[in-house]
């Protein structure tokens, strides 16, 4: 995120977590959130990051122009239904992604009303068990 500084704004954040704009230096909003929130949910559907580098700046230019990564061609499980929303998510332009968490919610849910499991599932269960990612944690509107 942009953290204002006096005279300049110098970039904030934890980089990996970091929208294009952060990188730009331009003021969070709440579409900054919902890209590290697309970090999250690709990192915890994935096991990497999307972008990933050696150097601060590496990670900038990937963040800034890489093609925005598809979790289902890393992890075939993933629901393609899924991995657009997270892709959404971290689109580069800002006012392409959901507008905020309200919004990335009702997606959430309509995958959820899609995919017509009632649960999403997770990529890789650990048990039996273990076999739903959201469960009742999001409750159908």
């Amino acid at each position: 995120m942009a953290v204002d500084t006096g005279d300049e704004r110098a970039a904030s954040g934890t980089p990996l977590f970091m929208a294009p704009e952060a990188f730009a230096r331009q003021p969070a909003t709440a579409m900054t959130d919902v890209y590290a929130l697309g970090v999250t949910f690709f990192t915890l559907l994935t096991g990497e990051p999307p972008y990933s580098s050696g150097s601060l700046t590496g990670l900038a230019a990937l963040v800034r122009s890489a093609p925005v990564p598809q979790a289902y061609k890393i992890n075939p499980a993933v629901p393609k239904a899924i991995s657009d929303l997270v892709a959404t998510c971290l689109r580069k332009d800002p006012a392409r992604r959901m507008q905020d968490a309200v919004a990335l919610l009702t997606a959430l849910r309509q995958c959820r009303t899609d995919l017509g499991t009632g649960t999403f599932r997770k990529a890789a269960p650990d048990s039996a068990e273990d076999s739903t990612w959201c469960g009742d944690a999001v409750s159908p509107s």
